[in-house]
């Protein structure tokens, strides 16, 4: 169901956000919800003020589109947060390599570099038949397939990719600056967890191995990673306060 910006402007001011204010409700309000190809949607649903002071952010798929779209609501409006909240693998994308690719450099680096608070798939699990099904996508995948009859599970792209931050950023971590090298070289995002350790997360988006240089401070440590791969490096440091 479309809804333009306008619509939804006047939904949210005129009925929404009042009944969550009357109802006095903490869940927080999210507009778009939808590909990157359209960032003029939730833009201009912001410039609206009456509407502005209900919602807390804008919401992204990565269906179409560039990620760095996000960029560009971020600048208008860095008061209001950034979600990154679906896409999918599937069986229209095989390659193992080339989904693994995709998803370092649009979602774990490019939509956490792009400001998004999130990062989600479509699904966890399915089975053999990519399903259960419920109407909707009929070769979407999950991170893992869970064989009905044998109990069996394979893995697939998305379990790799997304371990690569899951296993290592916790909840509560912030992004901290680091340096990219963009298309061709070393691509990179940055944490720094509650406890005070840092991760950081490096591909390789070139065709040939490349050797990079991580530097911390006084400290630095040299790495090669072949071609389309994928690290993460974790190092403790002193907690600090968020506030």
């Amino acid at each position: 169901m479309r809804m333009e910006p306008a619509d939804q402007a006047n939904f949210i001011k005129s009925h929404l956000g009042p009944a969550f204010e009357k109802a006095k409700l903490g869940t927080k309000i999210v507009i778009w919800d939808h590909n990157w190809d359209e960032p003029y949607f939730p833009i201009q649903i912001l410039t609206d003020p009456e509407a502005s002071k209900y919602i807390a952010g804008s919401a992204f798929h990565g269906y179409a589109g560039e990620v760095s779209s996000q960029q560009k609501v971020h600048d208008l409006f860095p008061n209001k947060d950034i979600y990154f909240t679906e896409s999918s693998g599937g069986n229209w994308a095989p390659d193992f390599a080339g989904s693994l690719k995709w998803d370092m450099q649009n979602l774990i680096i490019g939509s956490t570099r792009y400001f998004a608070k999130t990062v989600l798939k479509w699904n966890l699990a399915l089975d053999e038949l990519n399903g259960p099904k419920n109407g909707g996508c009929p070769n979407c995948r999950g991170f893992v397939k869970i064989d009905q009859k044998t109990g069996a599970i394979s893995y697939n792209p998305e379990y790799y990719s997304f371990g690569h931050a899951s296993k290592f950023i916790r909840a509560g971590a912030y992004r901290i600056d680091s340096n990219t090298l963009g298309s061709g070289n070393i691509e990179d995002v940055a944490f720094r967890n509650p406890d005070g350790s840092e991760v950081l997360i490096a591909f390789n988006s070139a065709a040939e191995r490349r050797k990079f240089k991580v530097q911390r401070g006084n400290k630095s440590f040299f790495y090669t990673l072949p071609a389309g791969a994928a690290a993460t490096f974790v190092w403790t440091g002193e907690k600090r306060s968020t506030k």
